[in-house]
């Protein structure tokens, strides 16, 4: 199992990313067929616990999983009787049909999109359901937002963006023969704008960039960042794949 690349970044990616709507877990709701309330829940690539929380806040059975240890460390402590596994997606430690809902929010686009998608679909049971969901930033009013993102596609090389659609689009043939329905849910957070900038720390791609280079890119942002609270629009694209029952 390889080493989180979140794990020297678990106290920021806690403190900056973003949760997500309600709408969202309606949505889930509504394209899977089934209530969470009640459902047993894998949140695959659960990190710091954010999807993990909003799932048992819809009264779901949440077994936690990932494959960084203190990315999970950062998740018992925000929630001390959560039930949470050190492993990843390509081979999960679990029972066929030991779920009703497999769940990766933000986190498909690291699987192995041969051996992952058999894994999810052996451990979920008849007539569950694979949710698949990012948060994008909803960009293009010519705000802070806009500039931010353009120097973070520099700092990532221009793959912001990129994985994502390239993730998005695998889902189908990941899970060739079988349901899957789609929506986008938009919505926004105000947030001062250190929790930004835990955000911007958390990226994968930031902290590719080393330590000290990361440190430098995070401190020119407090600089470039207006002051205040800051309104962030997101877009959460949600798949939905049916295991027929």
């Amino acid at each position: 199992m390889s080493r989180s690349r979140f794990d020297a970044v678990a106290p920021q990616y806690d403190a900056g990313r973003p949760g997500y709507p309600d709408e969202l877990y309606d949505a889930i709701e509504e394209l899977s067929g089934a209530f969470l309330r009640g459902s047993r829940v894998g949140d695959v690539g659960a990190g710091t616990g954010i999807s993990t929380r909003g799932l048992r806040r819809r009264g779901a059975q949440v077994v936690a999983v990932d494959h960084g240890a203190l990315m999970l460390a950062a998740l018992r402590r925000r929630t001390v009787d959560a039930q949470a596994v050190l492993a990843d997606a390509n081979a999960l430690p679990f029972a066929a049909d030991s779920f009703d809902l497999v769940t990766f929010a933000q986190s498909w686009h690291w699987v192995d999109l041969e051996r992952a998608p058999r894994e999810v679909v052996r451990v979920v049971g008849p007539g569950g359901a694979v949710a698949i969901w990012w948060n994008t930033s909803d960009t293009g009013d010519g705000g802070w937002l806009d500039e931010h993102r353009a120097r973070l596609q520099s700092a990532g090389q221009r793959a912001i963006g990129v994985r994502f659609e390239t993730a998005w689009g695998s889902i189908p043939d990941a899970f060739s023969g079988l349901d899957v329905g789609t929506v986008r849910v938009r919505w926004e957070r105000t947030v001062p704008k250190e929790v930004i900038l835990d955000e911007v720390r958390s990226k994968s791609y930031v902290e590719e960039l080393g330590a000290a280079e990361a440190t430098a890119f995070v401190e020119r942002e407090r600089t470039l960042l207006p002051d205040g609270p800051l309104r962030q629009p997101f877009v959460t694209a949600l798949a939905v794949v049916r295991i027929p029952g």
